[in-house]
Parts: structure tokens; sequence; C-alpha cells
């Protein structure tokens, strides 16, 4: 697999073997993956970086391809783990619907738009939760006639008919109305979203999904509330 050039040997290694497709090589267990995870977290968090703006811009754009391969690593591992105890005469079954979730954003992350779609329609079906499938549905038909933002704007209008009848998280709504450009709209629900407690605003300082608003003050001032950290 080749993997940012960019990213840690040992991250590429870890990667690497989560993704190996002889069972007997890749990780067995989660606490594997995990311990070489931390180690790698020791490594990186001892190693002096001297950051610059453009620096700082480079390891933003590193950190997103970070979530892509950890999500894919994770996915494999999971696949993996299923596959060693399942019986040889069952059939293939991908049944991790949280994987495909994770995949989605990641490939939201990295611009793969029809990748986005099918992970969320993916999950929809393993879930089995109506919402998510017409979410996904949403997106494939607005992407049809309008590319990614008419794919934005039908997922949108579908989360909000769907808070008619069900909960939708205000801190989505507010992402949708980001990743649209209106950042009125998406500062009124993150206003509400505040106001309902939603959890979704402890990713305040690292959702992608924000990034057009990070040059808005009412962001700082938002997550000031919140009681993130400068």
């Amino acid at each position: 697999m080749r993997l940012n050039p960019e990213m840690p040997t040992e991250m590429g290694r870890i990667i690497n073997k989560a993704l190996e497709k002889d069972r007997e090589v890749r990780y067995q267990h989660a606490a594997d993956l995990l311990a070489d995870l931390r180690g790698l977290k020791r490594q990186t968090d001892s190693a002096r970086v001297v950051f610059t703006p453009s620096s700082a811009q480079k390891k933003l754009n590193v950190g997103k391809s970070w979530v892509a391969t950890a999500c894919l690593a994770i996915m494999a591992l999971a696949v993996g783990i299923a596959s060693h105890l399942r019986p040889s005469s069952a059939p293939e079954i991908d049944s991790f619907a949280g994987a495909h979730l994770c995949l989605a954003q990641a490939y939201w992350g990295k611009g793969l738009y029809l990748e986005v779609i099918n992970e969320f329609t993916a999950y929809g079906q393993l879930s089995g939760d109506r919402n998510s499938l017409d979410f996904a549905a949403a997106l494939a038909k607005g992407y049809r006639s309008g590319g990614w933002n008419g794919a934005l704007s039908k997922a949108l209008e579908t989360r909000l008919s769907q808070r008619k009848t069900s909960y939708v998280s205000r801190y989505e709504i507010a992402t949708l109305y980001a990743s649209l450009g209106d950042k009125d709209r998406a500062f009124e629900w993150l206003y509400a979203a505040y106001s309902d407690r939603d959890i979704g605003l402890i990713r305040l300082k690292t959702d992608f999904l924000l990034d057009p608003l990070r040059s808005d003050p009412r962001l700082l001032e938002l997550a000031r509330k919140v009681g993130l950290s400068q």
C-alpha cells in the first residue's frame, strides 16, 4: 500500500501490518494494535518540531491523511479478526458498521466524495438505521444532479426533515451549513448545539468540516464558552 511520504515510518509499518492479506502476519488482537499506536505516540510526542505557518498547515494536511489511513487500519483489523474467528464455511459478511462511518468521514476529509456516499450507504445498511439510509440516498441524489454541493444541500434538507420526528444533532446540521459556506446559519446551529449541550462541540477546534469558519472570531469565542483550551 502506498502511503503519504511525510507519514512517520512506524505509522506506515502499523498500517501495512493491519492491512496485511496474510492473517497470520497481521494483528491478531486489538490490544496489539493499541500498544503499537501508543508507542508511536510516545515517539512523536518526544520529537522536537519547529512550527512555522507553512509547517503548521503541512501538519494539518498530513493529519487529515492520518485520519483516513488510521480508519483503514482499524477497519482492516476488525474485518481481519472477524474472518479469523469466523468458521471457514461461513459467508464473508462485513458487519462492522462503525468502521464504514469512520471511513466516510476520512474520505470526506480527502475529498473522495463518491467513496463518502458509498461508505454512508454501507453504514446505513449494516446498522439498519433508516435515517442514515435516507441521508446516504439524499447525498447520492444530490451528487448526481449538482455535484458535492448538491449532495450537501439534499442531505441538509433530509436532516432538517428528520428533526421533525427524531433526534438529529444540531452540531451535525451546523457542519453541513459550514460546508456549504453559509456561515451565519452554521453559527446559528452551533449556538443551538451549545444550548443543547451537544457532545459534538468537543470537536470545535479539530473538525475539518468547520474549517470554513476558522477565520471567524465567533468560533474562538464559542470554543472558549465550551471550555476548550486556546
